[in-house]
């Protein structure tokens, strides 16, 4: 495993980098399906893929530069296509990713769009932006917090307000849930604690400080527990594991703390045998 790499993001998130980076990078992989409609629509969504892309790529999101990309990745499957005269409606649904630890199903989304019409950026609601705005930001937080403990808090304030802001609008259908998402991930502190402990265990293991990165270490797994516990974060918790077992795994390996594998291996149920795999060969 790359520790390294890991070292020098978590360096640059505590803000202990010599080297100021210039410019944040996002790298955007949007993908937009009109498989549903008819080829004008089709030819259209081409056209709004790469507008999206752009939109997301080509703003700075967040104050602070940092040293490794941001990914984020969207799939978006549009289902209905309507024109009342000065709006043309599309519905449908989306899938959003950093491409790790972080997934979302948005299962109803609602937006105006003319072909040719570019995303701007604007403190004025839009269905469609409005939408875009409150997912980045999402993710954003999510790798901000990996950084910092609670360091996406402002991110997720500013999801949450255009959450709001779209259930009070004239297209409010699936900001409800949008508000409730961003409530939920907010305030499910103990899987916020657990991934930020993680990577800080793994700054202060690359920073010879041993004992700080074991009690980081206890800090993540009493954290995943109480989060496997709670029946709003496992879902969070499991998704982590999901992306992050083998690396956890060498990890701990590196560590050298055999009890630390012993309780993830009870802890993660469901990559049980891979961890016993390794627990064989201590």
């Amino acid at each position: 495993m790359q520790f390294t790499k890991m070292i020098l993001r978590l360096l640059v998130g505590l803000g202990l980098m010599a080297t100021i980076v210039q410019a944040q990078v996002i790298n955007a992989d949007i993908k937009v399906d009109a498989t549903r409609l008819d080829d004008t629509r089709q030819h259209i969504a081409e056209a709004l893929q790469r507008g999206i892309q752009y939109y997301i790529e080509s703003y700075s999101w967040v104050n602070d530069a940092y040293d490794s990309p941001f990914n984020i990745q969207a799939s978006f499957y549009l289902d209905t296509y309507s024109d009342n005269g000065y709006q043309q409606l599309y519905t449908g649904k989306v899938f959003w990713s950093n491409g790790t630890d972080q997934k979302y199903y948005d299962k109803l989304i609602l937006f105006n769009y003319r072909s040719g019409e570019p995303l701007i950026h604007s403190t004025r609601f839009d269905p469609l932006t409005g939408l875009i705005d409150y997912w980045v930001n999402i993710l954003l937080a999510g790798e901000l917090d990996s950084y910092e403990q609670f360091g996406g808090a402002q991110l997720y304030t500013q999801a949450r307000r255009i959450a709001e802001q779209g259930a009070l609008s004239s297209m409010p259908k699936g900001w409800d849930d949008r508000l409730t998402d961003v409530e939920e991930i907010t305030n499910n502190l103990n899987f916020r604690k657990m991934k930020y402990a993680y990577y800080d265990a793994m700054y202060a293991w690359g920073s010879k400080q041993d004992e700080e990165a074991f009690r980081q270490i206890k800090t993540f797994l009493d954290n995943l527990e109480a989060g496997l516990e709670s029946e709003k974060g496992r879902l969070y918790a499991k998704q982590f594991l999901e992306a992050k077992y083998r690396e956890l795994g060498d990890f701990y390996w590196e560590v050298g703390q055999r009890e630390f594998l012993e309780r993830l291996t009870s802890l993660d149920v469901d990559h049980t045998d891979y961890f016993q795999e390794m627990l064989k060969s201590w």
